[in-house]
């Protein structure tokens, strides 16, 4: 019989871009926009944190998942349009409805020049 290798495989979580390119004119060199290194957090509450990192730049992110989103907002309409202050005439209290799970990265600190 034919032993297939030990293979590992990844369902895709989220994408997202990190980071830009960028200049550094101390050095006269530019950085890419690639990523050297990233490095899971431990948890501590439904969210994920990272850090990636640059040649650069070391980034915080937070990975959030969503499953619900508030509805009936009152200065905006049903689209999302804003509305004037001056045209309410009744208090309405939003509303949490489920919706389908989406992944979210954000920004949480950016420790610009944080090695060489």
């Amino acid at each position: 019989t034919k032993s297939s290798p030990n293979r590992n495989e990844y369902n895709v979580y989220i994408t997202f871009h990190s980071h830009e390119p960028e200049f550094d004119y101390l050095k006269s060199l530019e950085i890419e926009e690639k990523i050297n290194q990233i490095r899971w957090l431990k948890r501590k509450n439904a969210a994920h944190f990272l850090l990636s990192t640059n040649d650069k730049t070391v980034k915080l992110w937070k990975i959030s998942e969503k499953t619900k989103r508030a509805e009936g907002y009152n200065l905006r309409d049903d689209d999302g349009i804003i509305r004037s202050s001056n045209s309410l005439t009744n208090l309405r209290i939003p509303v949490i409805r489920p919706m389908e799970l989406m992944v979210e990265a954000t920004p949480k600190r950016v420790f610009a020049n944080a090695h060489a």
